[in-house]
């Protein structure tokens, strides 16, 4: 007979009651970590975001955000502002004021790195002293923002029926320019050349309309327009693209790489192609290579007659199939008879198409 000993065992449910508790305790830490994290964070958020105003005053340029807001706790930030405003100096001198209605800026907190913003229109700037100016509304306009490795990765801008008017002091409003949609996109080219900093470009504009050109070139069709181009030199654009960049882009060299330029317009179609920069005098500079169908009258109009050399130009281009729209196969159009055009060429303060001048170029800003 085994010896029984006088003291019992020790109960196990003593230590599993402890293990029972262990997942509320991790979860605690957690929450709490997450909310010391956050907390932090904003504050940091708002001291970039007043270190960002601050600059910009230094610079000439005063924004405003009132009612700045902070929050989204505990998974995401959120900062908003209603109505900010612009008080700053273009580079020609004069000074422009605009404002917003307001916009939303969110990051997740698992994926700071990405940035989605949400604006509300309509967007209105003035300069400094006159009652007119312009406005731009819009049914819906978000921009987001990726980075990574302190720059960025991509960057994506979508306004959806976007309406440009010209606004007097009354408040009354005459349409620019309509359209059904706006996308962009831009990305740095993972396969460019070390030391050539080149950004991919794609941005489609999509049905639209400006009537002061409808009535010039005498087509009432709504215009799609589709870009697809690399800009080197990008970097110098990665804290903004006023004046000062854009001339230090032009100094080191930068070019936009026109991959695809299409314009559709009713039965008019243009594609062009090459590379476009800024001279000296801040005017539009370089060559496009053109093919067009439909064009002809086109042409006519904008070389000012349809006799003389207007005319004798595009009747030219008539007799090359340039003034085609679609070839017929039994009856049904087959798609765009395009035909090679001369040059656009950008020079000199001229536009020419080939030889030809068609009108002087002002300065881009």
């Amino acid at each position: 007979m085994s010896k029984q000993s006088g003291q019992p065992p020790a109960s196990p449910r003593k230590a599993a009651r402890w293990a029972l508790y262990l997942p509320y305790v991790l979860l605690l830490l957690v929450a709490v970590g997450v909310s010391a994290f956050w907390f932090i964070a904003r504050d940091r958020v708002n001291d970039a975001v007043d270190a960002w105003l601050t600059t910009e005053a230094g610079r000439g340029r005063q924004w405003t955000c009132p009612e700045r807001t902070l929050s989204g706790f505990p998974l995401r930030f959120e900062i908003s502002c209603t109505r900010p405003t612009f008080d700053g100096q273009l580079g020609d001198g004069r000074r422009v004021q605009g404002e917003m209605a307001g916009f939303t800026a969110v990051a997740q907190i698992y994926d700071p790195n990405l940035v989605v913003l949400d604006f509300r229109g309509p967007v209105t700037v003035r300069e400094q002293g006159r009652p007119d100016g312009v406005r731009l509304a819009w049914e819906g306009f978000s921009l987001s923002v990726r980075r990574a490795a302190n720059a960025f990765s991509r960057l994506s801008a979508y306004m959806k029926k976007p309406v440009l008017a010209a606004v007097d002091g009354q408040g009354g409003e005459a349409l620019i320019g309509r359209a059904d949609a706006w996308e962009a996109h831009v990305r740095p080219d993972p396969a460019a050349p070390n030391g050539d900093d080149m950004w991919d470009v794609a941005s489609q504009l999509v049905k639209a309309s400006v009537p002061a050109a409808d009535a010039l070139l005498g087509n009432q069709s709504p215009m799609t327009v589709e870009l697809q181009a690399g800009l080197n030199r990008a970097g110098l654009f990665a804290k903004g693209a006023g004046p000062a960049q854009i001339d230090a882009w032009r100094a080191a060299g930068g070019r936009l790489k026109v991959a695809l330029l299409k314009l559709t317009r009713g039965d008019q179609i243009v594609e062009a192609r090459g590379e476009l920069g800024v001279d000296d005098l801040r005017r539009l500079s370089g060559q496009l290579d053109v093919k067009a169908a439909g064009v002809s009258e086109l042409l006519a109009r904008l070389t000012g007659r349809r006799g003389g050399m207007g005319g004798l130009l595009a009747g030219g281009l008539a007799m090359l199939g340039g003034g085609q729209g679609a070839q017929q196969q039994g009856g049904q159009p087959s798609g765009p008879a395009l035909t090679q055009m001369p040059p656009l060429v950008f020079a000199d303060g001229r536009l020419m198409i080939g030889p030809f001048p068609v009108m002087r170029l002002q300065p881009l800003y």
